[in-house]
């Protein structure tokens, strides 16, 4: 899956990312597996998210600024904790999704 032009709507005026990549497989558990990855983006976006047959999810992104990176979203990345030694921020999510 390709994503063209994202854009950050909820800053005003919106904020414009970049294009994305995500490569979905599902594995022989039948665990699906998006890949996550920036196409020359404003921000570095690498890592996964899996989705577990009965809805579980977990997501292990790293988010890296760029000089290009709008102010406004640079700016809030520390909230997510002390950058790694690269630079990048590590975003960590588990949950259900509910209903399955």
């Amino acid at each position: 899956v390709r994503l063209q032009a994202v854009q950050w709507t909820l800053l005003k005026p919106a904020a414009d990312l970049g294009n994305f990549n995500i490569d979905v497989v599902t594995n022989d558990d039948g665990v699906i597996v998006a890949t996550v990855s920036d196409a020359q983006a404003k921000i570095g976006v690498s890592g996964t998210v899996q989705l577990t047959p009965d809805g579980q999810y977990i997501a292990d992104l790293a988010l890296a600024p760029r000089p290009e990176t709008p102010a406004m979203i640079r700016n809030t990345l520390p909230a997510l904790g002390r950058p790694s030694t690269d630079g990048s921020y590590s975003v960590k999510q588990r949950g259900r999704i509910p209903g399955l």
